[in-house]
């Protein structure tokens, strides 16, 4: 068993020790001060010592580094590092971004209203901004029509009614639907040597699956169908 000079001297390098580990466990995460002591004491080495361990946690507390404002602001900033590496991964809404600000144990409701409301006057979060991105990628990528593109803005957590429509809008005046359909469509009938009507539906399928407009899909696979050689027919049944 390990044993510790109980001296004054012994007692200074013990509270060194302790002073490096309440350091690093602060840096790792900030603790109060009724946190900080029990971490300490986890150490074998330490439990003889509560004393010494109180003036390494008083002295922490003296210093700003657990506690008080300084806790609070320590909080805070970690906090806000954390958004900072959310939004570095990926763009988000004010919604997302608030649902993953409250998952880490040292976060309160306090915290996450002061960090969202910093990154918002900073412009780090903006719904309108996302909307218009994320809308002008997938109309572009012809990955999503208007019908699915607004459900997935919903889904995302863009809330304002209006901040959609103004999105999808402005995203398809820019990349028609009935352009984007045509080109899906030429993509996906090159790569095959015969088309027959049954191609055609599994397309019709595809295109509203992606949420395009039912008759826009039906009236530019009518026109592809007659352009096909051997006039193949494109007719609901």
């Amino acid at each position: 068993m390990e044993t510790r000079d109980s001296s004054p001297e012994g007692e200074d390098v013990l509270a060194r020790r302790l002073g490096v580990r309440a350091r690093r466990l602060i840096e790792a995460l900030p603790r109060t001060e009724d946190e900080l002591r029990i971490r300490l004491l986890e150490k074998s080495w330490a439990r003889p010592h509560p004393d010494v361990v109180d003036r390494v946690v008083a002295d922490c507390a003296a210093r700003g580094l657990i506690g008080g404002a300084g806790h609070a602001r320590a909080l805070r900033d970690r906090l806000f590092n954390y958004a900072v590496w959310l939004l570095a991964r990926a763009p988000r809404t004010e919604r997302d971004l608030r649902r993953r600000l409250a998952r880490p144990r040292f976060s309160n409701p306090e915290i996450v209203e002061d960090v969202v409301t910093a990154l918002k006057r900073y412009g780090y979060v903006d719904d309108d901004d996302f909307a218009r991105r994320y809308a002008e990628r997938r109309a572009t990528g012809g990955k999503s029509g208007a019908r699915l593109l607004r459900m997935e803005l919903r889904a995302k957590g863009v809330m304002d009614g209006e901040a959609v429509d103004r999105a999808v809008r402005e995203a398809f005046e820019r990349a028609p639907e009935s352009e984007t359909i045509d080109a899906l469509i030429e993509r996906r009938l090159s790569r095959r040597t015969v088309v027959d009507r049954n191609d055609l539906r599994k397309l019709g399928d595809f295109l509203l699956r992606r949420g395009f407009d039912p008759e826009t899909v039906r009236e530019r696979l009518r026109e592809r169908a007659r352009s096909l050689d051997g006039g193949v027919s494109f007719e609901e049944e």
